[in-house]
């Protein structure tokens, strides 16, 4: 089995040491459980006042790598950030990019999540969009506060229906998915959802299509079996498992997985 993890990052997280944060550990460590590519993210963008030196710092450390396709971190309340996106997608080659509001202070659902969103849509490229980068119950005291809604990008995507959006690090329930399901512009990936007895990662994928889920592992901030795991005892067709588990990251991203 092969896998493409839509849900990674590199580089130093200042609350906690993370075994697998530079680019070799990280693709050393999920190579071992089968995955052959990754998406993955600056961390320090999260935390940089100028976000697109986080987005240097990873084009140096991914350039030339075919194993990591690099996803942009984006602060569309910093000055000339849509200069430094299309830096980004047309110098650097990312094939994605990330919100992350909760760290740099704008309004989740605002004018500044719609501009950039319109931004991604006409470079046709996804937007990550995560719920949470750390369990809120285990925080350091500097860490950021809360969490974004879902019910608040599922109306980002109501509204931006040429964008499409991938839900990370994300908690879906049986109460999201009749609200989920007419939005086909919106993904999720599988980090997060809950799997075993429950059957609710089954249900998800039957309610909203195998075509809008992704394989995601949440590395190195979580542990890449679990997710592995998950996928190997949802019972999922052939067809299904192959789609979640790296067709659909080469469709969203226009490479070859």
């Amino acid at each position: 089995m092969q896998f493409f993890d839509i849900n990674t990052a590199v580089g130093h997280w200042p609350f906690q040491q993370l075994a697998y944060e530079s680019p070799a550990a990280l693709e050393k460590r999920l190579k071992q459980y089968g995955v052959t590519g990754a998406l993955t993210v600056n961390t320090h963008g999260l935390f940089y006042r100028d976000v697109q030196n986080a987005n240097i710092e990873l084009a140096q450390w991914i350039g030339g790598n075919p194993f990591f396709a690099g996803c942009a971190s984006v602060d569309p309340a910093y000055p000339q950030w849509e200069k430094d996106l299309h830096i980004c997608v047309e110098k650097f080659g990312f094939r994605a990019m990330r919100l992350t509001p909760l760290y740099h202070g704008y309004d989740a659902g605002g004018e500044l999540t719609d501009r950039a969103l319109r931004a991604a849509a006409e470079l046709d490229i996804p937007v990550l969009f995560p719920q949470r980068i750390m369990d809120p119950r285990q925080r350091h005291h500097l860490d950021v506060t809360g969490i974004v809604p879902p019910q608040t990008v599922f109306e980002l995507a109501e509204r931006h229906p040429d964008c499409r959006i991938v839900c990370t690090e994300t908690l879906i329930v049986d109460d999201d998915l009749p609200r989920m399901i007419p939005l086909k512009n919106l993904y999720v990936e599988s980090s997060r959802q809950l799997a075993g007895f429950s059957g609710l990662f089954r249900r998800i994928v039957s309610a909203i299509g195998a075509e809008r889920v992704l394989f995601g592992s949440g590395a190195p901030f979580k542990e890449v079996l679990p997710a592995v795991i998950k996928m190997e005892e949802s019972g999922f067709s052939a067809d299904v498992f192959e789609k979640i588990a790296r067709g659909n990251a080469a469709d969203l991203l226009k490479k070859g997985c």
